[in-house]
């Protein structure tokens, strides 16, 4: 399962030839779109090449501790997996009767005040965790768990809500 490897060099934009920074979805010249800055990083050549090199050490270390054939039922178990977010019960009605209704991040939420900040100490590891991992480009990722049973993390919400994999012909294989 190795990926394909991208381009990697500095994004330029076509517009007007300005570097793009790794963060911005935008030129911050003209205003050109450069695409998601997550899916920008994830085709990075020195991405694709140290999780490539990385998969390949966890297979070797899996057969040399003996599980390999448990760590192949594991990745093909994985292939059928999906996406879930779960919701509380007023947010899942909102979501599904609200023609209007977006699903949309934590950060947003808060800033538009649509939901409370959670506790102290969990929105500073919330805010923490998703500037770490995608700088000022975080407020827009939406973050979802991945599920081979079509259950989700109960802790945001006992609903679950199985999301269209709109890159996949094959619908999630949830009980």
């Amino acid at each position: 399962m190795l990926l394909t490897m991208a381009m990697a060099s500095a994004l330029k934009c076509a517009s007007c030839s300005s570097s793009i920074g790794d963060s911005s979805d935008k030129c911050e010249t003209c205003g050109r779109y450069a695409g998601p800055p997550n899916v920008r990083a994830a085709e990075n050549h020195d991405e694709i090449s140290g999780l490539n090199r990385r998969y390949r050490a966890a297979l070797e270390d899996a057969e040399r501790r003996g599980i390999g054939t448990i760590v192949a039922s594991f990745e093909a178990n994985a292939k059928n997996s999906c996406a879930v977010v779960n919701f509380d019960l007023p947010a899942l009605f909102h979501f599904v009767t609200s023609p209007s209704a977006l699903y949309t991040t934590y950060d947003l939420a808060v800033t538009g005040e649509f939901r409370k900040p959670a506790d102290d100490d969990n929105d500073r590891r919330r805010r923490t965790v998703g500037a770490l991992l995608f700088g000022t480009y975080s407020p827009h990722i939406r973050y979802a768990a991945l599920s081979m049973d079509g259950a989700g993390l109960t802790t945001y919400g006992e609903f679950s809500v199985i999301l269209r994999d709109v890159g996949c012909q094959r619908p999630c294989h949830a009980s």
